[in-house]
């Protein structure tokens, strides 16, 4: 899409929307119990899957995956995330996924940390 300033034609600027960073870096996973439970819940809370995906800082088609258990495991800080909108324990609503390669990601990330904390303060 393009549009016309003082005779200029420029690109409208596009914002592309982002899942937030610490998420991404978090490699720990958690199973999800029942995906019937969640959607019981959001509902019975009045909520709309556009609502709780807000506030989880989410897409609504990830809650969406979730809900008809399309979607099997999840991120910590998201399971947390929405167990808190939906005013439950992580523990009720999910399982930590336990598998070594998360330890072994875990391990890399925090050794791959110190190399970056060491260097910023050499620097």
């Amino acid at each position: 899409m393009a549009y016309a300033y003082n005779g200029l034609t420029k690109s409208a600027p596009r914002k592309k929307w982002t899942r937030p960073k610490e998420r991404i870096r978090q490699e720990v996973y958690m199973q999800i119990r029942d995906p019937e439970l969640i959607k019981e819940i959001r509902q019975d809370l009045g909520m709309n899957q556009r609502q709780l995906a807000t506030l989880a800082k989410c897409t609504q088609a990830t809650i969406s995956a979730i809900e008809t258990g399309k979607l099997k495991t999840i991120s910590e800080d998201l399971g947390a995330h929405i167990a808190k909108w939906l005013g439950r324990r992580p523990r009720e609503l999910f399982d930590k996924f336990n598998d070594e390669r998360v330890d072994e990601l875990i391990a890399a990330h925090e050794t791959r940390a110190k190399r970056q904390r060491r260097a910023a303060t050499a620097a």
